[in-house]
């Protein structure tokens, strides 16, 4: 934990042991809630909400809260709290993100609050630009660190610590358990409360988390101009089939039963230049040089003799057209590099080349500077000690090899 981070957590601390010991602190109401005193943050209250939010229905009664807290001057950081105003199980749920997140999760909070949760999310610190996967899902990070901050690990922890101290003083009663869901981006921030915050959770599910953003995007952008040098080497639908089919023939029973499983892909050594078209051979039965050589890259990411990503596993190939949408690197994935790696609005994805002196090196320069993105500590003893549990599960495209986390006995 950074040092300006724990001074706010010890003053927020603070002020909620004095707002437990003021009589008029203690099971406050809902429209009171806004003058509660929190660090660098405010609250306002809205109705109480019955029955129905927006398009969300079948609600019950609850008290929302909507807050904003500024930890930095750069920093805007929303998040909203759903108190039920009966029948609370004592429990709170954080909800995590997904993408490079920009908005509050309405459904997820919907979910936990029908089932007894004081519930929270956050927006991590920024606003969305338009909708879904976008060219511009990363702009909020030029010219603002704080922001990527914020993003990185800080408005979760900040929205947690507020949204439990807000509970306490609505219920009168402290929270007893806290727990984290959330899959991609939100399983990615559940392992950073973890490892940088390990008292705010007592139990966090973990789906499908890119634990290392840096190397993560990266690979997902050298996907994307490996199927995009020509018509050659686009890895087409009908393409990714007969791989799979070829990958699924060759390795099925390593595991010792035919099931068009693979147990464990990393014993699957299949080479796409089985597939390879012969001179005379039609392409529909085949792979061509160019596709060949884009299915290698995709699964196993080398860069001037270096890895740059572990690369997609055998097996997950009916996925891999995720990677690169119409043919071309997926849109956050330049993203990304537009605003984080080369911080460059007008930077062009077809002028790049990992395979470049220069480019490879703007990727290596940027790391150091945006290491705060990942979840890659493997030591979660502190976790541990607290008896915290985490609920893990991967996506087999993208998240194929692990990085073993720390479990020697005794820790």
């Amino acid at each position: 934990m950074q040092a300006h981070s724990l001074i706010r957590f010890v003053l927020n601390i603070a002020l909620l042991s004095l707002a437990l010991l003021h009589p008029l602190r203690a099971g406050v109401k809902c429209e009171s809630l806004s003058t509660i005193r929190l660090f660098n943050t405010t609250i306002t209250t809205q109705p109480i909400i019955v029955g129905s939010f927006g398009s969300i229905t079948d609600l019950p009664p609850f008290c929302r809260v909507v807050g904003e807290i500024r930890p930095t001057t750069d920093s805007q950081i929303r998040f909203e709290l759903w108190l039920p105003l009966k029948n609370w199980n004592r429990k709170f749920a954080g909800m995590g993100n997904v993408g490079f997140a920009g908005s509050v999760i309405y459904t997820q909070l919907s979910s936990w609050l029908r089932r007894g949760y004081a519930t929270g999310s956050t927006d991590t610190g920024h606003r969305t630009s338009g909708n879904g996967p976008n060219i511009d899902a990363v702009s909020f990070a030029l010219g603002h660190p704080e922001r990527v901050t914020d993003f990185a690990y800080r408005a979760v922890h900040e929205m947690t610590v507020a949204s439990k101290a807000l509970a306490t003083s609505f219920y009168g009663t402290p929270v007893q358990h806290s727990y984290w869901t959330g899959e991609s981006t939100g399983g990615r921030q559940g392992l950073m409360e973890a490892q940088r915050f390990p008292a705010d959770y007592d139990g966090i599910v973990v789906g499908a988390p890119p634990i290392n953003l840096t190397r993560y995007w990266p690979g997902q952008l050298d996907a994307g101009l490996a199927v995009n040098i020509d018509a050659d080497h686009n890895l087409t639908t009908s393409a990714l089939s007969l791989l799979h089919a070829a990958v699924i023939t060759a390795c099925d029973r390593n595991d010792g039963v035919a099931d068009g499983l693979l147990e464990d892909p990393r014993t699957c050594t299949f080479d796409p230049s089985a597939l390879k078209c012969a001179s005379n051979q039609v392409s529909a039965g085949c792979l061509t040089t160019g596709q060949v050589e884009a299915a290698r890259r995709v699964g196993s990411i080398l860069i001037t003799g270096a890895r740059l990503f572990p690369g997609s596993t055998r097996g997950s190939e009916p996925f891999w057209g995720n990677l690169f949408p119409g043919g071309s690197p997926h849109p956050v994935a330049i993203s990304y590099f537009r605003y984080l790696v080369l911080e460059d609005a007008t930077w062009n994805w077809k002028t790049f080349d990992f395979r470049s002196p220069a480019d490879y090196e703007a990727v290596l320069k940027s790391e150091s500077r945006l290491v705060g993105l990942n979840a890659t500590n493997p030591d979660l003893r502190a976790f541990r000690r607290r008896c915290g549990k985490i609920l893990h599960w991967p996506i087999p495209s993208i998240h194929t090899r692990r990085l073993p986390y720390t479990t020697e006995p005794g820790i």
